[in-house]
């Protein structure tokens, strides 16, 4: 087993190194202000550990978020299980940002007041305090929000964290409405070390003032600006704290 540990190490080793030549030929992921990044599972750091995000498959229906923490030699150094819930949920994304932090994206399909839930089960103290969405809100169904967080690179553990998702109507997300799906395809860090993020929405998306208690709708999520599609394609910064929605913009 350790053999075929270490060999899909290399491999992602490999696969690494023709990304990054990739990125520098890509003028996408390099922008004046912001360096972006193509959702990814695997990420390597400056001291060329290896992470990847993945999932448990602990039954026919249910899925646990995970994330691996390999060394250079391809050593299992820590495995994070993020959530152990009847919620489906799943690490879609690792990378790093311009000081080389550690930072996840997980999707979940629901809500969960278990100690387990992803915003309780294996996090620092407050990570999920004061964040612009500190819960999955109320829903029906098996809408995939996400959750954005910075990681602790030494045990993988969520330093902070905050839900994001589209919503059937504004108001406290916990009272009102549904929270329906959104996904994200790149993310980015401005140099004021802000988080940056692109994504589609297929419900409404919030807008720059939405928090937990009072989601509000982007004024420009209209169906034109679907552009055919069944869903909306936005950027958003949001702090460096995962606080506040700076921006966010319709594209």
């Amino acid at each position: 087993m350790k053999n075929i540990h270490q060999l899909g190490i290399l491999i992602v080793l490999m696969i690494l190194a023709a990304c990054e030549e990739s990125a520098k030929e890509n003028p996408d992921f390099v922008g004046a202000e912001v360096v972006w990044s193509n959702v990814s599972d695997t990420i390597q750091d400056k001291y060329e550990n290896v992470y990847i995000a993945s999932y448990d498959q602990v039954s026919q229906d249910n899925q646990n978020p995970v994330i691996f923490k390999y060394d250079k030699d391809g050593a299992l150094l820590w495995k994070a299980e993020y959530e152990d819930t009847p919620v489906d949920g799943r690490a879609v994304m690792v990378t790093t940002d311009r000081y080389d932090s550690l930072w996840a994206v997980f999707s979940v399909d629901g809500g969960s007041n278990d100690l387990k839930s992803i915003s309780k089960n294996f996090i620092e103290v407050d990570a999920f305090k004061n964040a612009i969405f500190n819960t999955y809100g109320k829903a029906s169904g098996a809408a995939k929000a996400l959750v954005i967080a910075k990681i602790n690179p030494s045990n993988g553990r969520i330093l902070r964290g905050t839900f994001f998702m589209s919503r059937t109507e504004e108001g406290d997300v916990n009272a009102k409405g549904k929270t329906n799906s959104m996904e994200i395809t790149k993310m980015g860090f401005g140099q004021n070390q802000n988080v940056l993020i692109e994504c589609h929405s297929w419900f409404k998306p919030p807008a720059k003032k939405s928090n937990t208690s009072k989601f509000i709708f982007h004024p420009d999520a209209s169906d034109a600006a679907k552009k055919g599609q069944s869903y909306w394609t936005l950027e958003y910064e949001l702090t460096w704290d995962l606080a506040y929605i700076v921006n966010a913009t319709v594209k």
